[in-house]
């Protein structure tokens, strides 16, 4: 039986398939909850649903806020939960997530534990359930969040299209997101239990990246404003201090830092508002 409280709205790319979706479900019932794919794609190469649960949306365009845009704008569940194509869902992720829901009832958004293919968290976790607020949502995954659709369409908050993977700055759109939800009164929880499993990712190796060294500098500058700039000589140390840079690198890194916060000054501050593109 599905119930039609939960939607479960994935992001994706050039897919003519929906057998990606029974490996996400491998361990959970796939007629369970509502689904909705955005694939982002051509107009060659389409993916349609044959199921009475899954609904699949094309789009013409890139990047994965906008990809999660047309996600907020196209559900139709009570709660929604955004993910990725290559996760895979814990047992009875749905009820546990509809459960959280009944027992935090001021919630707007809620999130949950991720843990790798061999069974340890993702990132580090509290030990306890707590609200959440702009100074402990450093780090959350756009897969551990779950969100009351009518509490976040009411704010008119979206994903900042500026940010993610396949924008201008590839990181951050996350933390953008939840805390323009918290900045709009929307309260938030953190709830200590797993709904899905991801590949270990190598948070040390992309740490020292150009593109995340930018991209960071553009968030720091949003953040910080002129401060920005001493925020990327501290960063810029750090990573030297962790080796995940060399000393050599110092001057072309904190260029780089230097660079994002000259393109995100530059970049047109024009109120965000849901897409308005085409989808097939």
């Amino acid at each position: 039986m599905c119930n039609d409280k939960l939607e479960v709205l994935i992001s994706t790319m050039h897919r003519n398939s929906l057998e990606f979706i029974d490996k996400m479900f491998q361990n959970a019932d796939v007629n369970s909850v509502n689904i909705l794919v955005i694939n982002q794609t051509t107009k060659t190469n389409l993916l349609k649903s044959d199921r009475a649960n899954i609904r699949v949306f094309n789009f013409f365009d890139k990047g994965i806020s906008r990809s999660r845009n047309q996600a907020i704008k196209n559900a139709t569940s009570k709660y929604i939960l955004f993910t990725d194509d290559d996760v895979i869902f814990d047992p009875n992720f749905d009820q546990i997530i509809l459960d959280a829901f009944k027992d935090e009832t001021e919630a707007g958004f809620l999130v949950f534990k991720a843990k790798t293919l061999k069974g340890n968290d993702y990132r580090k976790y509290n030990d306890e359930n707590f609200e959440l607020s702009k100074q402990s949502i450093e780090g959350v995954m756009s897969i551990e969040i779950a969100c009351d659709l009518g509490k976040v369409k009411t704010t008119g908050v979206i994903f900042d299209e500026r940010f993610g993977i396949g924008s201008q700055f590839e990181t951050a759109e996350e933390y953008l997101f939840i805390s323009q939800l918290i900045k709009n009164n929307v309260r938030g929880y953190f709830c200590n239990q797993y709904i899905v499993s991801h590949s270990e990712y190598n948070s040390g190796k992309a740490l020292g990246s150009d593109k995340i060294i930018y991209a960071r500098s553009a968030l720091a500058y949003k953040k910080y404003k002129s401060l920005a700039y001493f925020w990327v000589f501290k960063f810029v140390f750090f990573l030297i201090r962790k080796k995940f840079i060399s000393l050599n690198e110092m001057f072309s890194k904190t260029k780089i830092g230097f660079k994002g916060i000259k393109d995100f000054k530059a970049v047109s501050y024009t109120h965000l508002t849901l897409p308005t593109s085409d989808l097939v």
